[in-house]
């Protein structure tokens, strides 16, 4: 029932809301500098401007440009920009090579996260593992497309889903693709669709999310590898349920399947 004018208003609104309280819930954490930094978003930025951003201290939130998508607030985007403000006080991660690979990766896995938080009350948010899909192509009358999915990254025909391909794609959203299905075969179980490697059974949601953003937060450097990253949520795994835990064996079958070693 909100003017057409005030919807991006309200959904910037509810997003860096539920990422708040996903930060706060999920991760232990009070926002994204641990000490309750406020979180100010701006929408209706430019015109007809298909992006979404984050630039060191705010939000800002394109109204797309009615073909390629609507406006840039949906709840994973959302979580995904406030999320590149957490990388940013936190690990710091290069935003190039496999540093940037990664950034972009837990701004993903984050989005997808709070989506998936937002759902669990409220019954009008839809969570999946498309990254995007409520934003984009408006008018095709399908939430099934999206910026990329987490479940298969080659399904976009521009990321990748195993290392060992890496060399092809470094660009850092492409290449988000590697650990972006590492997460989800962890959560959800499954197979790599390039290695055929499959994880029996995933460790589910939350779960997932407390071991990859305790990674983030405390193990991971501006430079952190692929490689290193596979360490930085064993340790995390290791911390949460011990090492010779479940969680801890499902964290490594899910890296070794995305061809991480």
């Amino acid at each position: 029932t909100d003017p057409a004018r005030a919807k991006a208003a309200v959904d910037a609104h509810y997003g860096a809301a539920m990422t708040y309280d996903f930060m706060k819930n999920i991760m232990g954490r009070d926002s994204i500098d641990g000490a309750g930094e406020k979180l100010t978003s701006y929408v209706h930025v430019r015109n007809n401007y298909v992006n979404a951003f984050w630039d060191g201290e705010k939000m800002s939130y394109g109204d797309g440009d009615g073909k390629q998508s609507g406006p840039l607030t949906t709840l994973d985007i959302a979580g995904h920009e406030i999320a590149h403000g957490l990388t940013e006080r936190t690990a710091g991660l290069i935003y190039s090579g496999e540093s940037g690979g990664l950034n972009e990766s837990f701004s993903d896995i984050i989005g997808t996260g709070v989506e998936w938080y937002a759902a669990q009350n409220n019954p009008e948010a839809k969570w999946n593992w498309t990254v995007g899909e409520a934003a984009w192509t408006p008018n095709n009358g399908s939430d099934e497309d999206g910026l990329r999915y987490m479940n298969d990254p080659t399904k976009d025909n521009y990321s990748v889903d195993n290392y060992k391909n890496y060399p092809k794609q470094t660009e850092v959203h492409g290449s988000s693709g590697i650990s972006n299905n590492a997460f989800y075969l962890l959560v959800e179980g499954g197979k790599n669709k390039t290695s055929g490697l499959e994880v029996k059974g995933g460790i589910g949601m939350e779960d997932g999310l407390k071991i990859f953003t305790r990674a983030l937060t405390t193990y991971m450097t501006p430079r952190t590898t692929f490689a290193q990253a596979r360490e930085a949520t064993i340790k995390a795994a290791t911390d949460l349920h011990g090492a010779d835990s479940v969680q801890v064996q499902k964290v490594k079958d899910a890296w070794t399947a995305v061809g991480v070693n």
